[in-house]
């Protein structure tokens, strides 16, 4: 094919790009084929960034890479991709390497097929990062530790394979995916993992729609919630140190379905966590009533996993209860001191066993599944005298009662969802 450049035009390349593009099938520099991004890449990573520092801006809307069936080795590590580049409908038959790739703008992997380990360490993807319908096949490939997706990241309706013989390059099955297997004629069924060990999505992130592999999410970023609808969770997919959004109001359902997924893996702890974060979500997009009492729940108890705050709401309901008495016994003239100038200091003075009386009774009354003689007449008569209304002393005590029960029914709760007790 004659080449789209004029023999000037060609001269004044610089080598290797004169090489490159003397062939037509390849483009021209400002616009390249997909056998010309193959040829360019064929040189490495510093000629590749090179052609794209001195053509920065392509004629072609989407860049579509074309391989030749016989080449298998690919590396791409620290390429800096130009914008709305496709490797869909690839098929890669060693290990490719993508570490520490640019992809300025979307980059599209539509059943793209990986029959080996894949390396995305360390990339960057800045437009939309579309892994819709890859074919993963052999065990712990795609590595992605590190990788910065700065857009929406599409891995949903996912293929994984691993089958038990292998076949020449290209063969398919009915459903036209590619069928690839081991030497040892064994079905080994080894599902790959995904690695996103220190990886940060700041768009979405999306696994929608199959039975997924294990997961490292370890020291893993999302700035906003990942979806997993319709999937189903490998029981050894790892949350460490997992951060989610900050933000509260628009993910719901999507926390809904993690707590839903874990809980069917006989995860507890993961459950509980999502469970908190689908209560997070709950309260902000409740209304009225509904949104000031999930505040309290929250205020109080953490929706269920602080021991912490119950037991503080505790111990300030019965400094209040104690207040209360004493304030009380005042007013009814009961004296549980002397004047100091009598009797010294003013330690000295305190009639240590009427306050201890006091101290009994509000204590008493938070812990409400110990009833005793708290309500007796007599005893109310005699703490705080013969002027006190015994029905309003009851009703502030079964106030506290019944707020006490409160607090401790939210310390039950929190050390049950600690302990992960069913």
């Amino acid at each position: 094919m004659e080449s789209l450049l004029t023999a000037k035009e060609l001269a004044q390349l610089e080598q290797p790009f004169r090489d490159i593009f003397s062939d037509g099938e390849r483009g021209r520099p400002d616009n390249v084929t997909g056998f010309g991004a193959f040829e360019l890449a064929k040189h490495g990573a510093l000629v590749w960034n090179k052609w794209r520092t001195l053509f920065p801006v392509q004629k072609w809307e989407k860049l579509h890479f074309l391989f030749p069936a016989n080449y298998d080795e690919f590396n791409f590590s620290k390429f800096n991709f130009p914008r709305n580049i496709s490797f869909e409908h690839c098929r890669f038959y060693n290990k490719v390497f993508f570490n520490e790739a640019v992809f300025a703008g979307d980059v599209t992997f539509t059943e793209t097929v990986f029959s080996e380990d894949v390396d995305f360490s360390n990339a960057v993807f800045q437009g939309a990062a579309n892994f819709k319908g890859t074919i993963w096949v052999k065990s712990k490939c795609g590595t992605f530790k590190e990788t910065k997706f700065l857009a929406i990241a599409d891995f949903s309706a996912t293929s994984w394979h691993a089958y038990k013989q292998k076949l020449e390059p290209g063969a398919y099955d009915n459903s036209n995916h590619a069928l690839y297997y081991d030497k040892r004629g064994m079905n080994t069924e080894v599902l790959p993992h995904l690695d996103f060990t220190k990886a940060t999505f700041l768009g979405r992130a999306i696994f929608d729609g199959r039975e997924l592999p294990p997961l490292i999410l370890e020291e893993t970023t999302f700035d906003k919630a990942p979806e997993f609808i319709n999937s189903k969770l490998h029981h050894r997919t790892l949350l460490k140190n997992t951060k989610f959004p900050k933000e509260f109001g628009y993910a719901v359902n999507e926390y809904r379905v993690l707590k839903n997924a874990f809980a069917e893996l006989k995860n507890t702890r993961q459950e509980l966590r999502f469970f908190r974060r689908e209560m997070q979500e709950e309260m902000h997009n409740a209304n009225g009533s509904l949104r000031r009492w999930l505040q309290a729940y929250q205020f109080f108890s953490d929706f269920g996993f602080s021991v912490c705050r119950p037991l503080m709401g505790l111990i300030a309901l019965f400094v209040i209860s104690l207040s209360i008495s004493l304030l009380l016994a005042y007013r009814n003239e009961i004296a549980i001191a002397a004047s100091p100038s009598l009797k010294g200091s003013y330690w000295e003075s305190v009639d240590w066993g009427m306050t201890f009386k006091y101290i009994s009774f509000s204590f008493g009354n938070a812990l409400p599944f110990f009833s005793g003689g708290k309500f007796d007449s007599h005893l109310i008569y005699e703490l705080f005298g013969t002027g006190a209304v015994p029905e309003v002393v009851k009703i502030i005590a079964l106030g506290q009662q019944c707020l006490s029960l409160v607090f401790w029914f939210l310390i039950g709760l929190a050390i049950r969802n600690k302990f992960k007790l069913k």
